[in-house]
C-alpha cells in the first residue's frame, strides 16, 4: 500500500523551533513539507523552485517580510 499526501507545504519562519513545530503539525495531518525558508527573500526563490500547494509564512522576518 502506498501513502498519498494531501498536498505539498512550504514553511517560512526565521525561528527554527517554530518551523519544527509546524513541520510536525502539518506532517501529522497528512501533508508533505517539501521545503523551508528562514526569510522572505529565500522563500521567493524556493517557491519558484518547488511550487508548493500551501505556504505557511511568518509575517515579520529578517531580510524581507
Amino acid at each position: 500500500m502506498f501513502e498519498t499526501s494531501r498536498g505539498n507545504v512550504m514553511i517560512v519562519d526565521d525561528c527554527l523551533v517554530m518551523r519544527r513545530i509546524l513541520c510536525d503539525m502539518v506532517s501529522s495531518m497528512g501533508y508533505k513539507v517539501i521545503c523551508e525558508a528562514v526569510n522572505g527573500a529565500d522563500s521567493v526563490s524556493l517557491y519558484s523552485e518547488h511550487h508548493p500547494d500551501i505556504v505557511l509564512m511568518d509575517l515579520i522576518m529578517p531580510v524581507m517580510d
